[in-house]
């Protein structure tokens, strides 16, 4: 994608399972976004009214024909009033370090797992459709993000020196001799 154009995607996340809001009066809500320009993505998930001592994770769902899995993106914190928000940043063709296209992205979710299995608590799916297949039965790839946040940070840079002329990398690589 070597243009930059700007691709926004929202997900409404509607509550699957009751019995994890914050404040008993209201209903769970939240949403996911994706938003993808040049070669970078941010995905971002919203969500609201959930108790806090809960451990949840954030869920991507990837519903093709081609691909049919659940990337756990990590841990989504909640705060004192109940409202987590939370971005992680990409590369459009890499999400979570996987290899994955941003376009592969079906749905969102987040859950809870509870005796070794996923609770899903809110789901949603672009444009409002759902899954014929399925889905909560996909293969979850957990995802490392301290090691994917160290690859993240040193690709650019690689590609920066790659770019430079013969005479910038000498000067490069004078100034890394004297540093060393």
């Amino acid at each position: 994608m070597a243009h930059n154009k700007l691709y926004r995607n929202f997900i409404i996340l509607q509550e699957d399972e009751r019995g994890y809001s914050h404040s008993s009066d209201k209903a769970l809500s939240g949403y996911a976004k994706v938003e993808a320009k040049g070669d970078k993505c941010k995905v971002s998930f919203y969500a609201q009214n959930l108790r806090q001592e809960d451990n949840y994770s954030m869920i991507l769902i990837c519903c093709k024909r081609d691909l049919k899995q659940l990337i756990d993106l990590g841990p989504l914190a909640i705060n004192g009033v109940g409202k987590g928000d939370t971005s992680k940043d990409y590369y459009v063709n890499n999400i979570a370090g996987l290899g994955i296209s941003y376009e592969k992205i079906s749905g969102a979710a987040i859950c809870k797992v509870k005796d070794n299995e996923n609770e899903f608590i809110m789901h949603g799916f672009m444009n409002g459709e759902d899954s014929t297949d399925n889905w909560r039965k996909f293969k979850v790839v957990k995802v490392d993000s301290k090691k994917y946040i160290n690859k993240l940070d040193e690709e650019p840079k690689k590609k920066e020196i790659s770019n430079l002329d013969t005479s910038d990398k000498a000067i490069i690589s004078k100034v890394n001799n004297i540093e060393t």
